[in-house]
């Protein structure tokens, strides 16, 4: 079965007859060797399939410049997933970037070099389009910004309220209060699964406050959409939220009993 990756581009579609035939001809495990760049040094090439080659032999060289990583990427998934196809466009491009139908040393084996040309992809990458769209990623990039940060504030303050609602109410209350502020951010995220964990999250404040029914019905709804997600962090919250339901409620029980025999 032909991998969806390497099915967006083939050589019948790209290159004419007569380069299909010369790229063909090759016996691409064999004798095309491929170099990609380090990702921890651009400047240095490592080898992308296992191809050596004689000391003394004569060898056809290509070099593929790209002006972003990308790009390299791109190439590199395309030669591990179908390294074949890969490898005869990679030829048949070079052989077009030459303006020729033939190698230089004909039968010789293949040196492919992809090198990322770094100079220009950095000046490129620095380069500002418009003001507009300055303003328009400092919008972007300010608003995801002030939005984690009001996660995190919603989160550690909700669980020190949460923990001393256990023996105070009126932190309880706090606590109930924030988790709905961070419902409301979920759903203005459109986030389904952090959703789900505030609804427990404020389940669990609920339960500090008595309110056990309504409690139990937002534990009932959250544990049926994680099991048709089927998320195991979902399940183990709610099978915790749950463990809590019934402690409470056992140790209610518990102190309605002391009273009626006091």
């Amino acid at each position: 079965m032909q991998n969806p990756k390497s099915a967006f581009f083939s050589i019948e579609s790209l290159f004419s007859h007569s380069h299909q035939n010369l790229c063909q001809s090759f016996c691409v495990d064999q004798s095309v060797l491929v170099l990609v760049p380090n990702p921890s040094d651009p400047h240095q090439l490592i080898r992308l399939n296992h191809v050596s080659f004689d000391f003394d032999c004569r060898i056809n060289y290509g070099r593929i410049f790209c002006y972003d990583c990308r790009t390299v990427e791109a190439i590199q998934d395309r030669v591990l997933t179908n390294q074949v196809g890969a490898i005869q466009l990679l030829i048949g491009g070079c052989l077009r970037a030459s303006k020729t139908d033939k190698l230089p040393l004909p039968g010789a084996p293949i040196e492919l070099r992809i090198e990322l040309d770094i100079n220009n992809y950095l000046r490129r990458t620095s380069r500002i389009p418009s003001m507009s769209w300055a303003r328009m990623m400092w919008t972007v990039a300010s608003r995801a910004d002030l939005v984690a940060f009001t996660g995190v504030y919603f989160s550690v303050l909700g669980g020190a309220y949460s923990s001393l609602g256990k023996t105070n109410s009126f932190f309880a209350h706090k606590a109930k209060t924030l988790a709905l502020q961070q419902i409301r951010l979920a759903q203005w995220l459109k986030d389904p699964i952090l959703e789900c964990k505030c609804w427990l999250y404020y389940a669990e404040d609920l339960l500090q406050l008595g309110k056990f029914k309504r409690a139990t019905e937002i534990i009932r709804r959250q544990t049926a959409y994680a099991e048709i997600l089927n998320d195991g962090i979902l399940l183990n919250m709610c099978q915790s939220v749950y463990a809590k339901k019934e402690m409470a409620l056992l140790t209610r029980q518990v102190k309605t009993k002391k009273v009626n025999y006091m």
